[in-house]
This record gives structure tokens, C-alpha cells and sequence, in this order.
């Protein structure tokens, strides 16, 4: 039988050049979340590699250590980086398993080709899979420019949206998953690392005819994790009598 409410903790911090010190700090930051009783964990965009260019890959085999931590302390993790793809490098978040096991990768569908990232590849698909009973998806950074991300994960089902970021104006960049969060009647959490014009990672729930969206939010300077529950209860019942979604007429839309 699964727990109904789901402590999700966001990770706003900075990561180093080294991918060695980056695993080893993740290990850390996994085991002080399941301290707070947290389920998952949702790490900034290639915190295991770092955001910078030339990028440098990461092997799953490289994560040993943090799917042993995930494991023994009974907790998951979105944890990301560059990795090697058949047909050239991905900007990859890969989500773990509460039994340390890798279960979907999502690879960027949405890279900016007009900035570094034009040496990427990017991904074919918005994959969704289960984590202990709710239903996960994932969008990374840019993707939530397109509201097509969304809509395309909550199609194949996702309750929880979960969005590594690395990436400044946040606050506009937020009022976007506030909306992604009410027109597709899910929750979206988002990890940026900290900095002037950046930060403010958050979570948001749809329930914005009834109360604040605003389940947990960061300032720019803030380094740490900050956490938010999910409700599924609620967020089916709420999908249940709610007309949000509804009626759509797909055979009218142009794309």
C-alpha cells in the first residue's frame, strides 16, 4: 500500500567541476533529504556533470554510489547530467527508484540549438513511469517554454511534473509552471541552483481556485533543499470533479 502524500525535496545548490565531488555531494544531499522523511529528490539540470561546455559525460555506471544511497536509505532521486545517447550526447535526468534502481531517463526534448547546447542531441519522446504509486513525468529547463511538454506528459498520464533547471529570470520562468500546473491539473516542481537572477526553485499544485498555488519557493540566494507534498488524494479527486482538461478538441488543433 503506497502513502497518499509524497515529500518531494528540491535541491537548490551549485555544482563544482568535478563529477567525482558532484556524485559524492548528491550522496549527501539524498541522505540529509531521507532524514526529512522526503521520498524523492530533485536535483538542477547536470548537477552530476555540470552545466558548462565543452560537456563532459556521465555513465550510469558512474552512479553507483547514489543508487546504493538511494537504496539503503529508501528514497528516490531525479538526478542529471550529459550523457552518451546512439546518436550523440543528451542533457539526461534519470529517475531512481526507492530500491536504487534506475526506471525511466528522460532525455531534453527541447535544447537550445541557439546556444551551446546546438552540440547536443535531443530527445525523441516524454516518457512517464510510476514512482510509488504516483504517476512521474519530466520536463527539463527549456522545455517548459512549450506548453506542448506538459500537455504531452499529463497525456501519458503524469500527476508529478519534475523540472531540473539551470537558467536565470525564474520568476517569469515560474509564472510559466504555475500555469502548466493549472491547465494540465497536476503538480510541477522545479530545481534551479542559486544566484543573482536565478534560484527560486518551487512546487505548485493546481488548486488555484481554492487557495495560494504555491507549495514551497526559494529566494535567488538560498542554498539547500526545500520541500512540498504531493496530495495524490486530492489531485484525483480534484481531476475527478474538476472540468479543466476535459473537453479538448484535438481534431480542431493546427500545428
Amino acid at each position: 500500500m503506497y502513502n497518499l502524500c509524497m515529500k518531494v525535496a528540491i535541491v537548490q545548490l551549485n555544482a563544482s567541476s568535478s563529477i567525482k565531488d558532484n556524485i559524492e555531494k548528491a550522496v549527501e544531499i539524498i541522505k540529509e533529504a531521507s532524514s526529512f522523511s522526503a521520498d524523492i529528490v530533485l536535483f538542477p539540470e547536470c548537477f552530476i556533470s555540470s552545466y558548462s561546455f565543452p560537456p563532459k559525460t556521465v555513465e550510469e555506471k558512474d552512479l553507483g554510489p547514489i543508487l546504493s544511497c538511494c537504496r539503503d536509505h529508501s528514497i528516490g532521486a531525479v538526478i542529471t547530467a550529459f550523457m552518451k545517447s546512439d546518436d550523440g550526447i543528451t542533457d539526461s535526468a534519470l529517475l531512481i527508484s526507492k530500491e536504487g534502481a534506475i526506471t525511466m531517463r528522460y532525455d531534453k526534448v527541447h535544447i537550445c540549438a541557439f546556444s551551446d547546447e546546438k552540440v547536443l542531441q535531443g530527445g525523441k519522446g516524454f516518457p512517464v513511469s510510476d514512482f510509488c504509486g504516483v504517476k512521474i513525468g519530466i520536463m527539463i529547463c527549456y522545455d517548459r517554454e512549450y506548453p506542448e511538454s506538459g500537455r504531452s506528459l499529463i497525456l501519458a498520464g503524469a500527476e508529478l511534473i519534475l523540472v531540473p533547471s539551470d537558467t536565470y529570470q525564474m520568476k517569469p520562468r515560474n509564472m510559466e509552471l504555475m500555469v502548466c500546473a493549472l491547465q494540465n491539473a497536476c503538480y510541477v516542481a522545479s530545481a534551479n541552483p542559486p544566484g543573482e537572477d536565478k534560484g527560486c526553485s518551487s512546487m505548485y499544485s493546481p488548486f488555484a481556485w481554492k487557495e495560494n498555488v504555491k507549495v514551497a519557493e526559494a529566494d535567488e540566494s538560498f542554498c539547500g533543499i526545500i520541500y512540498g507534498d504531493v496530495d495524490t488524494e486530492r489531485l484525483r479527486e480534484w481531476r475527478e470533479k474538476e472540468d479543466i482538461g476535459k473537453y479538448r478538441h484535438p481534431e480542431t488543433y493546427r500545428y
